[in-house]
Formats: C-alpha cells, sequence, structure tokens
C-alpha cells in the first residue's frame, strides 16, 4: 500500500490496482513484495507504453538501475531516466505475485517479457491513441507528463 503521503492517484492495469506511473528517477518503492511494471515515455507525444512486468519479494531490492530490462531501457532512451516510468502493485504472497505477473504478460505482452526480449534489438512500437492501444497510458497528472487526468 502506498505511503500515506503519497499524492498519486491508483490506477488500474488488467485489473489490478496499481501506483500512478513515477519516473524511475524517483524510487519510492516500499520494503515490500509486489508486482511491477516499467514504461517508456514517446518525447513527442508523451504518452506511455508498457515494456515489461515483473514480480520480486523486496520491490525496493528488486528493481535497480543494474535491473538487465532497465539498463536496455537507458540505452533506448539514451541515458534520460525521465523518459522511464514504473508502477507498482503491493502483493505479499509468492503464488499471486507470479500469477498477476503472468496475467499481465500474458494479456499486454510487453516486448521486453516477449522471447528474446532482453539483449536483442529494440522492439519497434507505434504508438497509437490510448483509445487504441492497451499498453498505452495517457490518463494521469504528474509534473512529468504533459497529459491531464481524464478522470
Amino acid at each position: 500500500m502506498p505511503a500515506s503521503n503519497d499524492t498519486h492517484k491508483p490506477f488500474r492495469l488488467g485489473g489490478y490496482t496499481f501506483c500512478e506511473p513515477r519516473p524511475i528517477s524517483i524510487k519510492d518503492f516500499l520494503p515490500f513484495p509486489g508486482v511491477y511494471a516499467l514504461y517508456s515515455k514517446n518525447r513527442r507525444t508523451g504518452y506511455l507504453k508498457l515494456r515489461y512486468v515483473g514480480e520480486s519479494q523486496h520491490l525496493e531490492q528488486g528493481l535497480t538501475l543494474s535491473h538487465p530490462v532497465l539498463q536496455s531501457l537507458l540505452v533506448e532512451a539514451h541515458g534520460n531516466k525521465e523518459l522511464l516510468f514504473y508502477t507498482y502493485h503491493i502483493n505479499f504472497t509468492e503464488t499471486e505475485r507470479t500469477k498477476i505477473a503472468q496475467e499481465l504478460i500474458q494479456n499486454f505482452k510487453p516486448p521486453f517479457n516477449q522471447k528474446g526480449g532482453v539483449g536483442t534489438s529494440p522492439v519497434q512500437v507505434s504508438y497509437l491513441q490510448p483509445s487504441e492501444d492497451p499498453l498505452l497510458l495517457s490518463s494521469f497528472d504528474t509534473d512529468a507528463s504533459p497529459l491531464s487526468n481524464t478522470g
């Protein structure tokens, strides 16, 4: 559960409540287990594209800048951490975390969860309007995004 001083609004991903997307440069993970999602931001449109879903027994230690997917995403973003975002969903049981992560991967098919996703050539992604592409997020309000909250 997000800290009580959390000003971010939660959102739904595949039927589960996650914290609102935050820049990877702002690491405020709680020391709890959970499922996380990584996104990259299109500089032109400002939309976020889901790139990877994972789970960790300890979010604070499991998702660091040395994470292989984050390293690949940083290369794509030319080292600009402000173009990378994350969200998380706290869940204490390993079985449930694994189930949620596998369900999200199966439903959304993030490119870095697909066979050969890490360490291969960057996946070409088309940035469609949010209503046309379930991997795109646009209805959230953060300082890092030019988009406004539509909810």
